[in-house]
């Protein structure tokens, strides 16, 4: 993504007056943040591999670099590191009997411990799922 680099403004209705009539004056001021394009690198890549018709497995890895948080209504800044992270999964076709599928898959193989930008503050990145899935075709 490319980008100037200007920084966002945003109206910011800090106090409001009520006036005797019922009126109310709202007050505004001008908030400016610098502009927030996130990881400098994003990468993926995902691989398939089907060494028989009845197995098939995937394997993909994901990389983010370092951010920052930009915290509305201060100026500081917090820093969240980097992360790589490792899914897998395998399907097996006419697993026990014909017609019935099992799948096997795993986000965030490795257990990898990270953070990601959220709106107010930093969110622990999934911890590692597995997931099995049982499918008959009728």
């Amino acid at each position: 993504m490319h980008t100037d680099d200007r920084d966002e403004s945003y109206l910011f209705n800090d106090y409001s007056i009520i006036r005797p009539d019922g009126n109310i004056d709202k007050h505004f001021v001008t908030i400016k943040y610098p502009y927030d394009k996130g990881p400098g690198t994003v990468f993926n890549i995902t691989g398939t591999w089907r060494p028989a018709e009845f197995f098939t497995g995937f394997f993909r890895v994901g990389c983010f670099s370092s951010s920052r948080l930009i915290h509305p209504r201060s100026s500081s800044f917090t820093s969240v590191s980097g992360a790589t992270i490792v899914d897998a999964s395998a399907t097996f076709k006419d697993f026990l009997f014909d017609g019935f599928e099992l799948v096997v898959s795993a986000r965030n193989l490795f257990d990898k411990d990270y953070n990601i930008p959220g709106t107010y503050t930093t969110i622990s990145g999934d911890p590692l799922e597995v997931t099995f899935v049982a499918r008959k075709k009728w």
